[in-house]
């Protein structure tokens, strides 16, 4: 009876999220639901088929996981995954996504088999089943931000700011196009956590102090990197350096709460301590290690991701600069909430803007900023309440300008979803510029894009009209260095010139081009065409022509073309050429190293000639 109380003398913040979800829900079903399970959601997802279907959560034996994807054609390729150091494979993604999707999982998975279908764990069922889930779990997460806004404004202040979060920045895409990705689980969950701290600060209550340890317990384990969220109860409701002492004896004399908080947390990562544990040998383990992504705390991309036309938050929502005002207003005003947002919002902004991929593909405007819009909407809500003092032409004012924003946003989205005009990761100035309010463009428009860039393994140079001419940049006939290479020798078989290569069991690389990308192009991209001669009638054996990127040690982006002795397209006598065209990848750093080599892949001696490398410069650099 209380909740109902609650809502009908607070009805217009509750309607507008009813109107508001169901609105989701249609958008969500403008398009038939197919393959939801797949790319990073199916390795989110990973954990609960490999337990519990087919007993193998260590991927030992992977035939399973192939065969899926072969059936459901989920991704491009295995990246979930990484080889495990005790054998297997290891899923890169921790597992508190699972845990969030398993009831749904167990549901469909109950059903299937009544239902006549496959209970594999990617049949329709399962998909369904994830999609009701998701937004479930949306849902959830308006109805949390509605309950954390009530807590510091009136209920139509609330609704107003729940309709700008909602239908005014990216979480509306997210919603319903995302829902089964982290931000739109985390979205609940943040709002529950600042919920959750200030009912504690009001009550101390155990109980209270162990479901936040809980959801932020969720949080980490959905995301590692957000257990930054703990600076929120750690620092709610301090102003200066001096409280700090207060807050230490505060806790200490509510040991119980800070116990049941603590435990809690743990509680919520065990599932990930126990999977490490039992696949790798050790109780924590990293799995980021594919040396093309990762953190450059040392050289952020912030200025990039805010202002960016690729893909800058505040370009594609701007809306949220009344959020970042409305913290300058706090901090005035010495709220409670101030320094707790403040330092969380600055340091998270950093850690998200320090991942390589700090573009975050294929999306529209800034995803992982959406899990925080609970965070920020509260600021938001403190910049509408001094808007609403001011005098009358300036609220006209402002107002007009919040509209605005909520309509691009609005149009936007469509221009991203359902018209495919806005790209998730290709955007630049001119083409934003071409195609700003835009409903319908010319193919030639999409010329202003960056790069498309493939996700398979074999590339082709075809585009050869946008790049300029090719330059050479290696070539070994190997008729050099004679004397001080004793696998270089002479032979009247050689393809041109009078030596070759021997590569053999001793001499598994050959000589090859290595070049920081710095000293290679200014583009953003080029195009890398290399080609060796193979002398045919030796034994087959595997010879890989190798091309990768290597950063601090580590390669990425590899790829070899092999010779096994089967014929090949190019051929002049006993010799056969074995080409291949590359794309550089999106190069983490200026000093990473473009490498090009031959690599004997097994023991028997092969001989090679005329290793070439062309790179290709787009006509615009």
């Amino acid at each position: 009876m209380k909740i109902i109380t609650a809502i009908r003398s607070r009805p217009w913040s509750f309607l507008l999220v009813l109107l508001l979800f169901s609105i989701i829900v249609i958008l969500r079903f403008y398009h038939p639901v197919r393959n939801v399970i797949s790319w990073d959601v199916f390795g989110y997802y990973l954990y609960l088929p490999a337990l519990f279907i087919y007993g193998d959560p260590g991927l030992r034996d992977p035939a399973w996981v192939h065969a899926l994807i072969e059936q459901y054609n989920n991704t491009a390729t295995f990246y979930q995954v990484i080889a495990g150091p005790e054998g297997g494979m290891i899923i890169k993604y921790s597992c508190g996504m699972a845990v969030m999707y398993s009831p749904f999982f167990f549901a469909a998975h109950l059903l299937a088999p009544s239902l006549g279908y496959a209970a594999d764990g990617l049949s329709d069922p399962y998909q369904l089943a994830l999609v009701f889930g998701g937004l479930l779990y949306t849902l959830a997460g308006m109805l949390l931000l509605r309950r954390l806004l009530l807590e510091f404004f009136g209920d139509r202040l609330t609704a107003l700011v729940i309709l700008l979060v909602v239908a005014g920045t990216n979480y509306l895409q997210m919603a319903y196009a995302g829902g089964l990705l982290t931000h739109n689980v985390l979205f609940g969950l943040y709002a529950l956590a600042f919920l959750l701290t200030v009912q504690w600060y009001r009550t101390f209550r155990p109980v209270v102090a162990a479901w936040l340890g809980l959801s932020i317990g969720m949080i980490t384990l959905i995301r590692p990197t957000d257990m930054l969220v703990l600076l929120i109860p750690l620092l709610y409701g301090i102003h200066r350096q001096t409280e700090l002492k207060q807050r230490l004896r505060l806790l200490i004399k509510n040991h119980r709460s800070l116990l049941a908080f603590i435990i809690c947390i743990i509680l919520a990562g065990l599932p990930q301590i126990l999977y490490w544990k039992s696949q790798t040998g050790s109780f924590i383990f990293y799995s980021y290690v594919n040396p093309g992504e990762g953190f450059d705390f040392l050289s952020p991309h912030t200025l990039k991701f805010l202002f960016s036309f690729r893909k800058g938050w505040l370009i594609y929502t701007p809306l949220m600069l009344f959020a970042l005002a409305g913290l300058m207003m706090m901090y005035r005003s010495k709220h409670k909430a101030f320094l707790s947002l403040g330092i969380f919002l600055a340091l998270y902004l950093y850690v998200v803007s320090s991942w390589t991929c700090w573009y975050y593909a294929g999306s529209f405007s800034q995803r992982p900023m959406v899990q925080v819009y609970p965070f920020l909407a509260i600021p938001m809500g403190f910049a509408f309440a001094s808007i609403s003092r001011l005098k009358k032409y300036l609220r006209a004012f402002f107002g007009l300008v919040a509209a605005l924003m909520l309509i691009l946003n609005l149009f936007q989205t469509w221009q991203y979803s359902f018209a495919n005009i806005l790209d998730g990761s290709r955007m630049t100035a001119p083409y934003y510029f071409k195609i700003f309010a835009k409903t319908r463009i010319h193919p030639d428009d999409r010329q202003l894009l960056l790069v498309e860039r493939s996700v398979v393994s074999e590339e082709y140079f075809t585009d050869s009209l946008r790049y300029q001419e090719g330059k050479l940049l290696y070539f070994n006939g190997f008729e050099n260095n004679v004397a001080n290479h004793a696998n270089i020798i002479s032979d009247s078989l050689a393809f041109s010139g009078k030596h070759v290569l021997r590569m053999d069991s001793d001499n598994i690389y050959s000589p090859g081009l290595y070049i920081k990308y710095r000293d290679l192009s200014r583009a953003d991209h080029v195009w890398i065409r290399a080609s060796v001669w193979v002398f045919a009638p030796m034994p087959a054996n595997p010879l890989a022509l190798v091309i990768t990127f290597d950063h601090k040690g580590g390669a990425y982006k590899w790829t070899g073309t092999e010779y096994t002795g089967q014929a090949a397209a190019e051929r002049k006598g006993d010799w056969v050429k074995i080409s291949r065209d590359y794309m550089s990848p999106e190069v983490r750093s200026g000093h990473d190293k473009l490498s090009v080599y031959c690599w004997l892949r097994g023991k028997k001696p092969v001989l090679i000639d005329d290793l070439k490398v062309e790179v290709f410069e787009p006509l615009s650099h």
